[in-house]
């Protein structure tokens, strides 16, 4: 009777017992499926591919471009594409570009699959702390950074509708529909009225010498978001933060991630993601600055939205 009570219920299938129905306690919903992103205990991440993907994403969204530089880099790295997470990632892309181009559900999905990644490396990395002294919240200077006027009218291609835009930097507009419905009521001089036209512009012009006292986080911030196919998210506060009189561009929100554009070796700067509900830095990756920017992000949080 034992044994054929087990089999009915191994099949799926309600078993009456003493006038109850009994169900099947494998179907129940408190069992949660295993993400297909668990590390094994005996698996190590492929760091070169985690250091990519924490270059990807932000704002909840993944652009096409970012999707396609991914592409690019597992299919020229056969070790990346054979090991975690980058296996897995290889084969949705591989699915995803199959003669189109992926759609937003696409992207949407994808980007789930990236948090999940991240939430997998933050728990299993070894985290090194901001050791460094207490940095009053009082001697950091915060500033703005400005977009540079430049007496220059360029025409910029768009792939996505086939023709160009005129982006003017004296008067830092573009004649994309985008800047006139979502970026024209910024002041002039806010990066929150840099739409991805702009901030081509504004790289070419860079990198051609025609902004000589450009700063250099400037400079890696539209690098930065020209390799991505990013504009400057206007929902963000933009900040310059100067820590021990290093400059970090600070972009945050009330909730959910902030990010930071923390300064490197050789003028290089690197872009980190805090958390501020959660209170973790993502992929357990933390500037050397780190205890000071979360003092920042919290005092900011306080005085709420500028």
């Amino acid at each position: 009777m034992v044994e054929l009570l087990w089999h009915s219920l191994a099949a799926g299938i309600n078993t009456p017992y003493r006038g109850v129905t009994m169900e099947n306690p494998f179907d129940s919903d408190a069992i949660e499926p295993q993400s297909r992103w668990l590390l094994q205990p005996d698996v190590e991440p492929h760091q070169e591919t985690v250091h990519f993907v924490r270059s990807l994403g932000g704002s909840g969204e993944i652009t096409v471009k970012e999707l396609t530089l991914l592409a690019y880099y597992l299919n020229e790295n056969r070790e990346a594409r054979h090991s975690w997470p980058g296996e897995l990632l290889f084969q949705s892309l591989a699915g995803m570009f199959d003669h189109r181009t992926p759609s937003k559900a696409d992207r949407d999905g994808f980007n789930q699959d990236l948090e999940e990644i991240e939430r997998e490396c933050s728990r299993v990395a070894v985290v090194i702390a901001d050791e460094g002294p207490e940095i009053a919240l009082d001697s950091l200077r915060v500033e703005e950074l400005p977009l540079p006027v430049l007496d220059k009218t360029i025409e910029i291609f768009s792939d996505d509708v086939g023709h160009s835009y005129n982006v003017n930097l004296h008067r830092q507009s573009c004649s994309c529909p985008g800047w006139s419905a979502s970026r024209s009521k910024y002041n002039a001089g806010d990066l929150r009225r840099c739409c991805t036209h702009m901030i081509e512009a504004y790289l070419q012009v860079i990198q051609a010498g025609e902004l000589p006292d450009c700063s250099p986080v400037f400079h890696a911030l539209m690098e930065d978001r020209v390799r991505r196919g990013r504009s400057l998210d206007p929902k963000f506060t933009w900040r310059l933060v100067k820590i021990k009189l290093r400059p970090h561009l600070v972009i945050h929100a009330s909730r959910g991630w902030s990010y930071v554009y923390a300064p490197g070796g050789n003028s290089t700067f690197s872009r980190y993601a805090f958390e501020v509900d959660e209170r973790r830095w993502a992929f357990g990756h933390v500037p050397g600055s780190g205890k000071a920017i979360e003092s920042y992000l919290d005092d900011a949080r306080k005085k709420g939205p500028a």
